[in-house]
């Protein structure tokens, strides 16, 4: 299960944004079981880029993904990718 917290930037986190980071979220899953996951994602603007950074924690480990995209799904998807 995916303990996800959103917060944001300069952008509003919008119902749409929610939903589609839940669903991208949704993919990692598979690679830790049963285990809890805690998702923090945070949005934001800068200049004419929009920023998306993922921080995923599970039995210990973190992990970091950021990307940076003048598209915010865009960059959703690379951090999940």
């Amino acid at each position: 299960m995916i303990n996800l917290t959103i917060t944001d930037k300069e952008l509003k986190a919008t119902d749409a944004i929610k939903d589609y980071v839940e669903k991208k979220l949704g993919r990692i899953e598979k690679y830790f079981g049963n285990e809890d996951v805690e998702a923090n994602v945070k949005i934001k603007a800068e200049k004419n880029y929009q920023i998306a950074e993922i921080y995923i924690s599970v039995s210990g480990m973190n992990y970091k993904a950021v990307t940076e995209d003048k598209d915010l799904y865009a960059s959703i998807d690379k951090d999940i990718d």
